[in-house]
């Protein structure tokens, strides 16, 4: 009987054991299935507070640095850029980076480098050691590890967005599928923001020159105005005419007419300078704002303009120069001194265009001298 005791206790003992082994067990993978939970919440709330981010711009500069900035402070992925592809040159360009060692505008061939791997192949790539990979350029001094993905949107590839890390094997499966999805979020508020970019460009731009339209002047001559007005810069106008333009269309018809006003609009653009902003007005009318010019520097530009015009060799809609030289007659008012509004300047620049026009045509008019500008 003691024997039988003594095994029944054994037995009852080793099952107290087992259970106790495997409650133990039981409460550490508790404990872990606790903590994946715990970070995919976290997770989950960080994708979804990228994704509000993402829909409170359509401004495309901003909505990229909001995405390396997200990827930075919810996820500590601080070393990388955004690559967003240019079909006009089939190039990568650098459009967004933090710690990066290529500046946002630097390009790169869209098939060279591990992002454009990921680009051509639309796929993503994890490098674990990029010193031994010999397609990797040099994104962040010291990096071993970097971890590419591609763009996608409605089925085509936008750019890469790449990350790197000064780790060797720095980049798991769950750091591949939190890019993915991040990239997958990121393209959708890229292509949109893009549409959004076009629809704009087209509502501002002159269908047939490429220049802005007259709906975008008024906005730009009043906002030019109000930040003269703020800041006490000057600033410039120039209502520019072409000289007798109806001879060209009698001549030679509308079609060679439209053509001489493509020219013109590309001449007139290629002899402004980089801040100054040009405008179809209408017909053979054109408008050039100058954003912090004073009247000296605005008469020279001017004349510069009209002298390009005129000896340029315009030609018609079939490659043939025209039998006559053609010509600009531009007036030129300036801020504060010819007018304190938008309508007051642009009154003066109108009436000092029509006086280069009686005058001879050819010429620069000072809406201040109302007679042809002297040049220093």
């Amino acid at each position: 009987m003691d024997w039988l005791l003594m095994a029944l206790l054994l037995g009852l003992l080793c099952i107290t054991t087992g259970l106790a082994v495997r409650a133990r067990r039981l409460s550490r993978e508790l404990v872990a299935a606790q903590a994946k939970l715990k970070q995919a919440e976290q997770r989950l709330g960080a994708l979804h507070q990228i994704a509000l981010s993402l829909s409170t711009t359509l401004d495309l500069s901003r909505l990229l640095e909001t995405i390396l900035e997200q990827l930075g402070r919810l996820w500590g992925y601080h070393h990388g850029a955004i690559l967003l592809h240019d079909p006009d040159t089939d190039e990568l360009v650098v459009a967004a980076s933090r710690a990066y060692c290529h500046a946002p505008g630097q390009r790169f061939p869209a098939d060279r480098g591990i992002t454009g791997a990921v680009f051509t192949g639309g796929k993503a790539l994890v490098i674990d050691d990029v010193t031994r990979d010999h397609r990797y350029i040099d994104g962040v001094a010291g990096a071993h590890s970097e971890l590419a993905v591609p763009l996608m949107w409605e089925g085509h590839v936008l750019g890469v967005l790449n990350v790197e890390s000064h780790q060797v094997k720095a980049y798991s499966s769950t750091d591949l599928d939190l890019l993915t999805t991040v990239a997958e979020q990121a393209a959708a508020a890229i292509g949109n923001a893009r549409l959004h970019q076009e629809t704009r460009h087209l509502a501002i731009t002159d269908q047939h020159t490429g220049l802005y339209n007259y709906r975008h002047f008024q906005e730009q001559l009043a906002a030019t105005v109000r930040e003269a007005q703020l800041t006490g810069m000057p600033a410039a106008l120039f209502m520019v005419d072409l000289d007798f333009f109806k001879r060209c269309n009698d001549t030679y018809g509308h079609p060679t007419g439209d053509v001489v006003l493509e020219q013109l609009a590309r001449l007139l653009r290629e002899s402004c300078r980089a801040d100054d902003q040009v405008f179809r007005y209408g017909g053979e009318e054109f408008t050039i704002i100058l954003p912090g010019t004073t009247d000296a520097d605005a008469l020279r530009v001017a004349e510069r303009i009209r002298e390009r015009v005129a000896q340029h060799s315009f030609l018609t809609r079939s490659g043939r120069r025209l039998d006559w030289p053609v010509t600009v007659s531009i007036g030129v008012a300036s801020y504060p001194r010819d007018g304190l509004s938008e309508v007051d300047l642009l009154i003066a620049a109108d009436r000092a265009m029509y006086a280069a026009k009686a005058r001879g045509r050819n010429r620069v008019v000072s809406a201040a001298a109302g007679a042809p500008a002297l040049l220093a």
